[in-house]
């Protein structure tokens, strides 16, 4: 990295999910992968992305499997 020169590194601070906001681990690892793609995104491309809401209670499941479908897109 020495032989790089100038380096540019940015470190983006989202705010605290707990599992309660989710529901399931697999709903807020879905969540939180979303969340660091999107901001990783933005960081290469130069364009803040939208981040995800966290899901309400009563619609985790379809909130996981749209997740999901963002994320391998």
């Amino acid at each position: 990295m020495i032989g790089l020169g100038t380096v540019e590194v940015v470190v983006q601070f989202h705010p605290p999910t707990l599992l309660s906001d989710c529901g399931s681990r697999k709903a807020l690892a879905g969540y939180c992968f979303a969340r660091v793609a999107g901001g990783m995104a933005g960081a290469l491309f130069g364009r803040p992305q939208p981040l995800p809401t966290p899901p309400a209670s009563s619609a985790r499941k379809e909130c996981l499997a749209e997740i999901t479908s963002k994320a391998a897109a």
